[in-house]
């Protein structure tokens, strides 16, 4: 299963095991930063809210990504459930000590997302415009390479405050539209630095299959000046499949390598 198999490891709550191998990643593109393979962020969110609703909770709160998991060797995933909170976790081997984890996320459990603000009317165009290649030239130019899920985004067009884009999801993967997602919010910085989701407020993603959808991506005024964007992403017949407040992106010099051992 996409969470892996429940385990018993005597603390609270619950917990559930996966193995991370190179060889078999849980996604079937790869998604290389700097020359280092690492997990992307639409799976380890996909993993927070497969817990979530293991749970019956369909929304989380302050999401926090602290580490990167680097894909370059085998390691054992656990997520941990708690009362109030979610915890994405790995280690060079199951037996490690429980001091010598990384914790890669973290969220907590909420009952709903708030009532979502209207758009700002007097918010103003980007002047700029993209096609499906400004995507790939971003990530080239940024130094990550390779598209983990497979999905295409036609006609992006500006809105006030942000942009709007129509995605297609071959295999009907709502990791692979959040993944869709994700790469059209970069394009509202314009730097060419690598930016890599830091956290995000709140996000809600429905259950079941997504394939086509348009999504929407308005930047938020910050007083730091980092891209941080509201992102909401609905089926074609207008049914919600995806609402991401607040998702902060932070620039990023370089991926380090975990320093746990079996």
């Amino acid at each position: 299963t996409l969470l892996g198999e429940p385990v018993d490891t005597g603390a609270a709550g619950r917990t559930w095991r996966a193995a991370l191998l190179p060889a078999a990643l849980p996604y079937p593109g790869g998604h290389r930063v700097r020359g280092v393979e690492v997990v992307p962020f639409s799976v380890l969110l996909q993993r927070l809210a497969a817990a979530a609703a293991q749970l019956d909770s369909p929304a989380l709160g302050d999401v926090r990504f602290e580490y990167p998991i680097v894909a370059e060797s085998a390691r054992v995933i656990h997520v941990v459930a708690g009362a109030e909170s979610i915890t994405v976790l790995s280690s060079a081997g199951p037996d490690t000590p429980a001091d010598r984890w990384t914790r890669h996320c973290s969220a907590r459990i909420i009952a709903a997302l708030p009532a979502a603000e209207s758009a700002a009317g007097d918010a103003e165009k980007p002047d700029v415009s993209w096609d499906a290649a400004a995507i790939t030239e971003l990530q080239r130019t940024s130094g990550v390479e390779g598209q983990p899920f497979e999905w295409t985004v036609t006609d992006i067009e500006a809105v006030p405050g942000g942009l709007r884009g129509a995605v297609s999801v071959p295999d009907a993967s709502v990791a692979a539209l959040v993944d869709a997602a994700v790469h059209l919010a970069r394009l509202l910085d314009g730097s060419d630095s690598l930016m890599l989701p830091a956290g995000l407020e709140g996000v809600e993603v429905a259950v079941g299959e997504a394939t086509d959808a348009v999504v929407e991506v308005r930047r938020r005024a910050d007083a730091t000046d980092d891209l941080v964007v509201d992102v909401t992403a609905r089926a074609a017949d207008g049914t919600p499949r995806i609402d991401i407040r607040g998702l902060r992106y932070a620039q990023v010099d370089s991926v380090a390598m975990p320093t746990d051992a079996a």
